[in-house]
């Protein structure tokens, strides 16, 4: 807090951080016009080709899992199987209560103190499993989501690295901004799988 300018920059570029991470995976995209921003379209809007709506209710199992990888593994191979699961925070849960595939593991020669890496290893291949603040958890349509992601075919493209920006003093203050453009970079969508309507526990 010895400076303010300083301060209220770094709180800023955290808001710019976490508004990029929302939209990698909220957006929808627009064009823009006058009084509005162009937008990207992220993840969730991005992955179609192998998308499943489930009945409202649905529990999330391991039998979702393993379907999810082999409706991609017959369409693109098993070398190009998504390798991550991004999910809510409740159904993150519920994957911890999985029995046969789950593994968590920390790095032994990392002597810091850090939160374990679950790992699913399905009836096809092995992924890793996080939560996510941002991931679709509402219970109206489209409902709660479970995102299967390959990770080297997503990349982010920046416009703009976001900096720090100072602008015109006026009077005794100042004032500055944090300025940034990116865009979500998909390289093989068919890669990807995306389930949504899960009951968030149970």
């Amino acid at each position: 807090m010895a400076d303010m300018l300083d301060y209220q920059s770094s709180k800023a570029a955290q808001i710019w951080k976490n508004e990029l991470e929302y939209s990698i995976l909220n957006a929808a995209i627009a064009s823009g016009a006058s009084g509005s921003a162009r937008q990207m379209a992220g993840i969730v809007a991005t992955v179609t080709s192998h998308t499943t709506g489930r009945l409202s209710g649905t529990s999330l199992s391991e039998t979702e899992l393993n379907a999810m990888v082999y409706d991609v593994a017959t369409d693109v191979g098993m070398d190009d199987v998504f390798d991550m699961l991004v999910l809510t925070l409740q159904l993150r849960q519920k994957v911890s209560t999985f029995t046969a595939g789950t593994t968590k593991f920390v790095d032994a020669g990392d002597k810091r103190l850090t939160r374990p890496v679950a790992v699913y290893e399905s009836d096809f291949n092995v992924m890793r499993v996080f939560a996510h603040k941002d991931v679709p958890s509402a219970a109206a349509t489209p409902g709660p989501s479970v995102l299967g992601l390959r990770e080297d075919k997503w990349k982010i493209a920046y416009l703009h690295r976001p900096e720090k920006q100072e602008l015109a003093k006026v009077g005794p203050s100042e004032r500055g901004q944090i300025y940034g453009e990116a865009t979500i970079e998909f390289l093989a969508e068919r890669t990807n799988a995306r389930r949504h309507g899960f009951a968030q526990a149970g």
